[in-house]
């Protein structure tokens, strides 16, 4: 699998935007959309002119027929998809995906998992011939006014890194609104990426299903997020953490959890943003 110079991957994306803006899906609108999977984490951002990027697809279908309530029954086509870090409940789902949906890319932090689920997902890669990225620290994707900044992992880390704290954590700006999307990393590396970069967004996807070493209040004071989202389902964890839950009373009213809310759509309007609660 091959590691993607920034050129290469502006170009690359840049040819599947253009199949975009081309196709039926003009009519889409910019928005987030966090996709109830159970315990897992699934999110889909919806680009200006239709473009999709779906991050992670949880465990298993679920996220089939999540996407079939996000989107236009007909439209089965993912520009690019993106795992954060190849733990299954992160990774399962898109299998799936991969055999209902024609997709572009896939990108990925270069880790990978040595259980048979992780085999068909590469399986499964290889029949549909997508194309395989390996993005790091640094890697940024750049269309007209959406911009997709890679935060972390660096790259050339080596063998021995916990597999969690490797998972890509991405800024994803579309149109001046910017959503935070961290994977399942822990408090202690979101604290180190606060020292390197301006994290303020105006949706965040919580760190690991809310789990008590993923958050606390100078954190929430260097994102200010209008949005909150923890991603979770019925779990033997833990999550979310009461901790964690206590640190956002702050914004109780614009926190949101999708074993309680359902899968969500943020939309974006000229740095509107509105909650919907998809049934």
């Amino acid at each position: 699998m091959k590691s993607a110079s920034l050129v290469f991957l502006l170009a690359f994306f840049n040819l599947f935007v253009w199949h975009s803006v081309f196709s039926l899906k003009q009519g889409l609108k910019p928005a987030i959309y966090f996709l109830d999977v159970g315990q897992g984490d699934s999110e889909l951002a919806v680009l200006a002119g239709g473009a999709k990027i779906l991050i992670d697809g949880g465990g298993g279908k679920s996220v089939l027929y999540a996407l079939e309530k996000a989107l236009n029954a007909n439209d089965k086509y993912i520009d690019l998809m993106v795992l954060s870090h190849p733990n299954i409940d992160h990774f399962g789902g898109l299998i799936d995906v991969l055999r209902h949906y024609k997709v572009g890319a896939f990108m990925y932090n270069g880790d990978k998992n040595q259980s048979p689920a992780y085999e068909e997902l590469e399986n499964e890669l290889k029949i549909s011939k997508t194309r395989v990225i390996e993005v790091g620290q640094g890697d940024k994707i750049k269309y007209r006014d959406n911009s997709f900044y890679v935060f972390h992992p660096r790259k050339n880390r080596g063998a021995d890194s916990e597999v969690n704290e490797n998972s890509l954590v991405m800024m994803l700006d579309i149109q001046g609104t910017k959503s935070f999307f961290t994977g399942d990393t822990s408090l202690k590396i979101l604290e180190k990426l606060g020292k390197e970069y301006n994290l303020r967004a105006d949706i965040l996807k919580i760190p690991h299903h809310g789990s008590k070493y993923s958050f606390d209040e100078k954190l929430l004071g260097q994102i200010e997020p209008r949005v909150a989202v923890i991603e979770v389902g019925k779990n033997s964890y833990g999550h979310p953490a009461s901790q964690v839950l206590e640190v956002f009373q702050t914004i109780r009213d614009r926190l949101y959890r999708t074993d309680q809310d359902g899968s969500l759509k943020v939309s974006l309007d000229n740095g509107k943003v509105t909650i919907f609660k998809i049934r």
